[in-house]
C-alpha cells in the first residue's frame, strides 16, 4: 500500500510540473506596446505590430526597433519561446535574440541590433493592447 500511494504522489508531481503548452502562434498576433531600453538611446515606449509570418511557426514584428512600420523582423516561436534568428532589416542593420512570452499578455525579449560602427544591447517589454 505504501508503494502505491508513493507511486500515486510521484506522479500528480511529475504532472504538476509539465509546461503549459497552451500558447499558440495566434497568441502573438495583435497590437503591442513595446518599453525598450537600449545601450546607446536609453527608454523609449512605442507600438509594434506582430503578424502572421510565413510558415506555421513564424511571426513578424513591425516596427521593431522603433524603425517605423516598413521595417519588420521575423522571428520563430514554439510555445511561449521566440527566437529572432540573425537577420538583417532597415538596410544594413543587424538584429538578432529572442524572448519570452509570460502570459498571453506580456512578451519579454533581449536582442543586439549591430550596425556599420556599434552594437547596441537591448532588452524590451510587449504588452498586449
Amino acid at each position: 500500500m505504501k508503494k502505491l500511494l508513493a507511486i500515486c504522489f510521484s506522479v500528480m508531481f511529475m504532472t504538476s510540473c509539465v509546461k503549459d503548452e497552451n500558447i499558440t502562434r495566434e497568441d502573438y498576433i495583435g497590437a503591442w506596446t513595446c518599453e525598450e531600453t537600449t545601450s546607446q538611446s536609453g527608454k523609449s515606449t512605442f507600438t509594434v505590430h506582430i503578424k502572421e509570418g510565413s510558415g506555421t511557426d513564424k511571426i513578424t514584428i513591425e516596427n521593431f526597433y522603433n524603425f517605423g512600420f516598413g521595417n519588420s523582423v521575423t522571428a520563430t516561436v514554439t510555445e511561449d519561446d521566440i527566437s529572432i534568428p540573425k537577420q538583417t532589416f532597415s538596410g544594413s542593420n543587424e538584429v538578432s535574440g529572442g524572448g519570452t512570452m509570460l502570459d498571453n499578455n506580456k512578451i519579454t525579449l533581449t536582442y543586439s541590433v549591430k550596425d556599420s560602427s556599434s552594437t547596441d544591447n537591448v532588452t524590451a517589454t510587449l504588452t498586449k493592447q
